[in-house]
């Protein structure tokens, strides 16, 4: 894999990684808005998430103009599948993000049973 296949495939797994964030983060916001307790900072938050993801996106299609367009490795068995070619230094600090994005899943988990 070249050094700018290897950049192409971690912002667009770090862009779907903030994508999946911001949709936790906004169903939880949604639920917590039934009852009326949506605390004003998860929008802040959301917002946040959103103006990452977007700007990820940005970057990847002023980029990567072609590859974007192509659609090259947008299937998550794709993304997976070229994992293993990235440099061992990549496929860590792939690794904290997922780790990351697993955190935020277990504290979204835990907002939502209080």
């Amino acid at each position: 894999m070249t050094d700018q296949e290897e950049a192409y495939l971690s912002l667009l797994c770090l862009r779907n990684s903030t994508f999946r964030i911001a949709q936790l983060y906004w169903t939880y916001i949604k639920l917590r808005s039934l009852t009326g307790q949506a605390p004003p900072i998860l929008i802040i938050m959301l917002s946040v998430l959103w103006e990452k993801q977007q700007g990820l996106h940005d970057k990847l299609v002023a980029s990567y103009p072609d590859d974007m367009a192509a659609e090259k490795w947008h299937g998550l068995d794709e993304m997976n599948d070229r994992l293993g070619d990235m440099s061992i230094e990549t496929q860590e600090d792939l690794q904290k993000i997922c780790q990351t994005e697993m955190q935020v899943l277990q504290l979204v988990g835990m907002m939502m049973k209080q």
